[in-house]
């Protein structure tokens, strides 16, 4: 299949001056099918989890409701589905396993994925080249990753897509370093979702 390409979501920022691209997504153009397919699969399974999880589970105790009990195998059948049943919800709701160092473990920030998404997205950094003003000695010294610095991450959309890809990829955080990100309170109803958060700790 031939790789897709797409045009930036902001052409006028290539004829804009003062402007310096900090990072880049190596192949953002064009997209391989791989990388179109690992975000369209990782799409359905993680973002799409505030839905089938949910059902995953209901359907699951419909099951265990309706198993045979018959005789004593059959009973401890029963049983034993129901204890993993029922811890598998304590670990989705709890998430013990949702922390910093599991997420430092799994090196979650190098993942495949994250560079597939960068590559589908087009992402980039941009900074202001006058961040200086009137001081040139400041801006000749500026360093984004150091210095007091307040970055507009857009489009945002329902999921902030372009804050999540800023805060996980090892590659982009090369162009600003490794930052905490903070997050609303409702993006914990979403079960894998809050997973990757809990991964980088976000607060």
């Amino acid at each position: 299949m031939t790789p897709r390409s797409h045009p930036s979501l902001y052409p006028f920022i290539r004829h804009t001056s003062g402007i310096r691209r900090l990072f880049k997504a190596a192949n953002a153009d064009p997209i391989s099918f791989g990388d179109e397919a690992l975000v369209v699969a990782s799409s359905l399974v993680i973002f799409s989890s505030f839905f089938w999880v949910p059902l995953f589970f209901f359907r699951a105790y419909k099951f265990w409701k309706g198993m045979k009990t018959d005789s004593e195998e059959d009973k401890r059948k029963k049983r034993l589905f129901g204890c993993a049943l029922f811890a598998s919800l304590i670990i989705v709701i709890a998430g013990p396993h949702s922390h910093p160092k599991v997420g430092g473990w799994l090196k979650v920030r190098r993942w495949k994925l994250w560079r597939a998404w960068l590559n589908y997205v087009g992402f980039e950094v941009l900074a202001d080249d006058s961040v200086g003003g009137n001081c040139p000695e400041k801006e000749q010294h500026f360093d984004v990753k150091k210095d007091q610095v307040i970055f507009a991450i857009v489009p945002h959309g329902l999921f902030p897509f372009p804050l999540a890809l800023a805060a996980l990829p090892d590659a982009a955080n090369r162009a600003f370093g490794v930052f905490r990100p903070v997050v609303a309170t409702a993006t914990s109803l979403f079960p894998f979702v809050r997973t990757l958060l809990g991964f980088l700790g976000a607060v």
